[in-house]
């Protein structure tokens, strides 16, 4: 599946926003995946964001996943800027907040739904900020 920068915002919103709603669940768990029954492949670490970035840079699935961090993936990332540091994996972003919080703890639940609305939120605001940008451009044109 080929994405464009548009795309790979709109299923990370659709994703969060799932999560946000199931807070017990992960990432290959949502409905969207193939493998659950949706029509989206899997994609390197379950996110069409590092997907995106995997695509630019021409790497397989199977070579990101082993490579594990993504470098070079990263920069490319839709929602680098939302990240600290410009990348998810970074200690303190929300995705990690939410990877490392137990979904069964006292807390756990309203941690994950709340880092999960913001990073679904983050991805509209992407995804309707290029929408005015490429309108924008479109209107200069004519």
């Amino acid at each position: 599946m080929r994405l464009t920068k548009s795309v790979a915002l709109q299923l990370c919103e659709d994703l969060w926003g799932w999560l946000a709603l199931n807070p017990e669940k992960g990432k290959e768990e949502w409905p969207g995946w193939e493998a659950n029954g949706g029509s989206i492949p899997m994609m390197p670490f379950n996110c069409p964001c590092c997907a995106y970035g995997a695509q630019i840079t021409e790497r397989t699935t199977d070579e990101v996943r082993s490579m594990g961090i993504m470098a070079d993936e990263c920069k490319y990332c839709p929602l680098a800027g939302f990240w600290p540091d410009g990348r998810c994996v970074f200690a303190n972003s929300l995705f990690q907040v939410w990877h490392g919080t137990n979904p069964r703890g006292r807390f756990g639940p309203l941690i994950r739904t709340g880092c999960a609305t913001m990073i679904a939120l983050a991805a509209k605001q992407e995804r309707e900020r290029l929408g005015r940008k490429a309108r924008l451009r479109k209107g200069k044109e004519e």
